[in-house]
């Protein structure tokens, strides 16, 4: 076998990945998370607000204040979001966090009324808060020193990039105008589920 083959061979070998540093198997699962974390609620919310709109006949305004919502509820919680992740640690913030979006899922799927939709949307951002963006980032800032903008920066396009595939297939999926899909209740009850799952 000649020294490239051997090199190569070695590349993909179960030695060298057992031996690779704990910190870059972290790399996909923060990808993954923030993927399901933040895709849903904040790149798909024009289809959501679409499906609302027809199922109940509420007006743009009245949809984006949901957005407006969470992003005040972000800016009060934030600093007691990093008690918490500093008092508890970063895994089990985004076990929390995770779980309460998921229960916030399950709750936008039941949604009947206009105070119903933003309580979701807000139960969601209180998980995603909890559970994403800040305990993430603690996270990959305690494993990695010297590649800690790599690696935060792999993070954040696995996401990215994950989102340019979600939002289409949340859109086909939630799309009204077509029979037989699975609609917006059903696909929240979904997202539910996957989200506790991930968990």
């Amino acid at each position: 076998m000649s020294a490239e083959n051997q090199d190569s061979s070695s590349l993909f070998s179960v030695e060298r990945w057992k031996s690779a540093y704990y910190g870059w198997y972290l790399v996909p699962v923060y990808g993954v998370v923030m993927l399901v974390a933040t895709t849903p609620l904040f790149h798909a919310m024009g289809i959501w607000a679409v499906a609302m709109e027809r199922a109940f006949g509420w007006n743009r305004t009245q949809l984006s204040l949901a957005l407006s919502f969470t992003r005040v509820e972000g800016g009060i919680l934030g600093p007691i979001e990093g008690y918490l992740i500093d008092k508890f640690g970063t895994r089990r913030m985004v076990l929390i966090g995770m779980l309460i979006m998921g229960a916030g899922w399950v709750l936008f799927s039941r949604i009947n009324h206009l105070f119903v939709f933003y309580a979701a949307y807000l139960v969601i951002a209180l998980g995603q808060g909890l559970g994403s963006w800040l305990a993430l980032n603690t996270m990959l800032n305690n494993w990695f020193v010297r590649r800690r903008s790599f690696a935060m920066g792999a993070s954040n396009s696995f996401s990215r990039l994950g989102s340019l595939f979600l939002v289409p297939v949340l859109a086909w999926l939630v799309d009204p105008d077509i029979p037989h899909r699975l609609g917006w209740s059903l696909t929240a009850l979904i997202l539910g589920g996957i989200t506790i799952a991930v968990a």
